[in-house]
């Protein structure tokens, strides 16, 4: 893996990050997505919870092993 990022974790690093997802309804999709123990973020279509669930990922930093 390659450190890109002023030798902290490498970018492609893999991360565990429980997300719970829930569909309100699905035309249009409707829903929200929670990382475990935070707050439901709310997401309208499919682009939307895409979005959601990548910035979950970021935020969830590291997992327990350090990745």
């Amino acid at each position: 893996m390659t450190r890109l990022n002023g030798g902290s974790l490498p970018l492609n690093a893999p991360r565990s990050v429980l997300i719970r997802l829930v569909i309100e309804k699905t035309q249009p999709l409707v829903g929200t997505a929670a990382a475990e123990g935070g707050d439901p973020v709310p997401f309208d279509g499919w682009l939307e919870m895409l979005r959601v669930i990548s910035e979950l990922v970021v935020a969830a930093g590291p997992d327990e092993r350090g990745r």
